[in-house]
């Protein structure tokens, strides 16, 4: 029999998320920097090869970067494959420009991303009114 004098027993709390103290891979900004390098030199390949080399040599690049920085906002590295492909890369390529560090744990977009966003999605969204306004 339970005494009816002792205290009620407490309620377990669910476990707190918490994310590790420095996430793994690279951060955005450093992203950011090589992203640019690399599509800069890429375009300066094709330039001065007249070929779609720079395209394939800036893919292979990025490949690396790419990976550490899918690691850094919680997605599979492995993901940094499909950079190769045209289309489905510059989406890849998107979270890794756009997304905070340890975005895995906390899911909030900081002030930068939201920038990222307004620069990537009101040319996009002046081009879509721009098609359908045409039609």
């Amino acid at each position: 029999m339970t005494d009816p004098y002792s205290p009620p027993a407490a309620a377990s709390a669910p476990p707190i998320r918490s994310g590790p103290a420095k996430a793994p891979g690279i951060h955005r900004l450093a992203f950011v920097a090589w992203f640019f390098v690399i599509i800069v030199f890429g375009a300066f390949l094709n330039v001065i090869t007249d070929s779609a080399l720079g395209g394939i040599v800036a893919g292979l690049l990025l490949l690396v970067p790419a990976s550490k920085r899918l690691a850094n906002i919680g997605r599979h590295p492995m993901w940094c494959l499909l950079l190769l492909v045209p289309v489905i890369g510059l989406i890849v390529s998107l979270p890794c420009l756009i997304l905070p560090e340890s975005y895995q744990y906390h899911r909030k977009l900081d002030l930068a991303a939201k920038i990222w966003l307004g620069i990537i999605l009101c040319p996009l969204a002046l081009i879509a009114i721009a098609i359908f306004t045409n039609l």
